[in-house]
């Protein structure tokens, strides 16, 4: 049954000629009003930023038992006291070798034989820098990681994070080295104690010569006691070196990971639209032909070229970005020209310069010699006009004299 007063649009009366009216608009159809953007293109980032948080969160999960500050706490407590223990017995050991090596100096009895074996000692120790471990801290990262890749292609996401876990893992390998000093260097001053103890009971019973190098060997395991860490507060800066590069890496790895996983899922998001539409030819056409003919509002009458824009612009972003990749190398390149011709322009100034500077120094040179010869020449003849006129006098005094 028709219900008049429930009717938004009742139909008006027929006009006095019996033409039927106008049909009614539908201000369903035409009533002003915003509407959201739902366009798959525009819900892609607001859908995969949630995939970057779940790739952030599961990379911080599996990356949990990395360095952490309670770790190095522990390392630097531990050290502290290891160190405090080993310094009398490490100065013990000295005391004592250099013990062994005077009596052992007095028993060769022969200055060029020592000499001899200490210059040998030298050239194997020349031979033996390239085969010792590196010793003192062992990372030297200066911790700038960069994690804005706004304007950067994928490729070079990829590579920015490659770069970053491999600086993330020698940081983490050197921290877990260090975490293990205190213990090794309680083990070194016991094996340096025996190997001194040992040369120390052997002098007098042993050929003395095999006897020095054996003390020459032990001088150098005492040379290396504290592995490069002359102080131990060198050792605690190593450490702290290590745990800040391991948690920077970390932390712009996470934020990456998470910005490759969100390119990752807008990528397979066009892909799968891409492919529904293929497999869906008719029902677009048919979709499109009620968006384009039977438009609701105005912003549906977008232009194609628009649409367009918004459909492929994530498509050209890699590619815009690239492009931008090389006009940034092209533009170094230039202004990398640009300083070489200026430096080739400063360096034929100073050239320039410094001939004219040459060329004033030399004339100036000139001169002064040419004034010294001058004022040679005039001191030489006023010395001999002096001559002359003592000459004079003396021959008129003594003709005087003879008169």
């Amino acid at each position: 049954m028709n219900n008049p007063g429930n009717d938004q649009n009742p139909p008006e009366p027929p006009a006095a000629d019996g033409t039927p009216p106008a049909p009614a608009e539908d201000l369903e159809l035409t009533a002003p009003r915003e509407c959201p953007d739902c366009r798959p293109g525009a819900l892609d980032p607001l859908r995969c930023r949630a995939e970057g948080v779940k790739e952030q969160a599961a990379y911080d999960e599996k990356h949990k038992d990395g360095p952490s500050p309670e770790q190095y706490e522990t390392a630097r407590l531990q050290y502290g006291k290891a160190r405090h223990d080993a310094a009398p017995l490490v100065k013990a050991a000295r005391d004592k070798l250099d013990h062994a090596f005077d009596q052992l100096r007095c028993i060769i009895d022969d200055s060029e034989t020592v000499d001899c074996l200490d210059d040998a000692w030298h050239h194997v120790k020349r031979r033996l820098e390239v085969c010792d471990p590196q010793l003192g801290c062992c990372v030297d990262d200066e911790g700038d990681f960069d994690a804005d890749v706004d304007d950067c292609g994928t490729e070079i996401v990829k590579a920015r994070i490659a770069e970053y876990e491999h600086r993330a893992q020698e940081a983490e390998d050197c921290f877990k080295k260090l975490l293990g000093e205190p213990a090794a260097l309680t083990e070194r001053v016991s094996n340096l104690q025996a190997e001194v103890d040992a040369v120390e009971a052997e002098v007098g019973t042993t050929e003395a010569k095999s006897l020095y190098a054996r003390a020459l060997v032990a001088r150098r395991h005492l040379e290396e006691i504290w592995w490069g860490f002359d102080h131990p507060h060198d050792y605690v800066d190593c450490v702290c070196r290590a745990l800040r590069i391991s948690l920077l890496a970390r932390a712009a790895l996470s934020e990456l990971s998470g910005e490759l996983a969100v390119r990752a899922c807008r990528q397979k998001a066009r892909r799968d639209r891409c492919e529904h539409l293929r497999a869906k030819i008719a029902e677009g056409i048919i979709e499109e032909y009620v968006r384009r003919c039977h438009p609701r509002h105005r912003h549906d009458d977008d232009d194609d070229e628009h649409r367009h824009h918004r459909h492929h612009g994530d498509d050209r972003d890699d590619d815009d970005r690239d492009d931008d990749e090389d006009d940034d190398r092209a533009r170094r390149r230039r202004d990398r020209d640009d300083r070489d011709r200026d430096d080739r322009d400063r360096d034929d100034r100073d050239d320039r310069d410094s001939y004219r500077d040459r060329g004033r120094r030399d004339q100036e040179y000139g001169r002064r010699r040419d004034g010294d010869r001058d004022r040679g020449y005039r001191r030489d003849r006023d010395r001999d006009r002096d001559d002359d006129r003592d000459r004079d006098r003396r021959d008129r005094d003594s003709y005087r004299d003879r008169s």
